[in-house]
């Protein structure tokens, strides 16, 4: 494989446009990438450590010393439009992105792993786990309401 294919590959990989690319690189239009993609034009052995940086990955793979398995990641379709969205703002926007992202994995709701709670914040008395009849739909007193109600809690992180 060249090293104009893994130059494509690779940006395409990571779900970056030919105009993004340029605009990492400094190059006025994406005809310019477009070109080297192709092999029209060569790269001058100082671009090519940019071209590294740019698609996250080393001079060493882009050349073919690395192999293909090495370098290239998986990503799936959800992770190449993340990237591609992410790739589109500016600094102040890719913080606040990773920002928002790390808010969200605090939340038990977008987690693939739940956390159970701490020793100190479980009631000594488990009664209230006791389950109620299927056909259950009220509480016959206040306290019962509240016992169903923290059920419902612990239920809903598990969606």
């Amino acid at each position: 494989m060249s090293l104009y294919t893994r130059i494509k590959e690779r940006r395409e990989a990571l779900g970056l446009s030919q105009d993004e690319l340029a605009l990492k690189l400094n190059y006025k239009s994406r005809s310019t990438i477009a070109k080297i993609e192709s092999g029209a034009n060569d790269i001058p052995q100082s671009k090519i450590k940019a071209f590294a940086e740019a698609l996250n990955t080393t001079t060493s793979y882009l050349m073919g010393w690395d192999s293909e398995e090495e370098q290239l990641p998986t990503i799936t379709e959800k992770e190449k439009e993340l990237l591609t969205n992410y790739n589109k703002l500016n600094d102040l926007g890719k913080d606040e992105a990773v920002k928002r992202v790390s808010e969200l994995t605090e939340l038990p709701k977008y987690c693939n792993v739940v956390e159970l709670p701490n020793k100190k914040d479980v009631k000594e008395d488990k009664s209230y786990l006791e389950p109620f009849a299927a056909h259950n739909d009220y509480a016959d007193n206040e306290e019962e309401l509240a016992l169903i109600r923290e059920d419902e809690k612990l239920f809903d992180t598990f969606d």
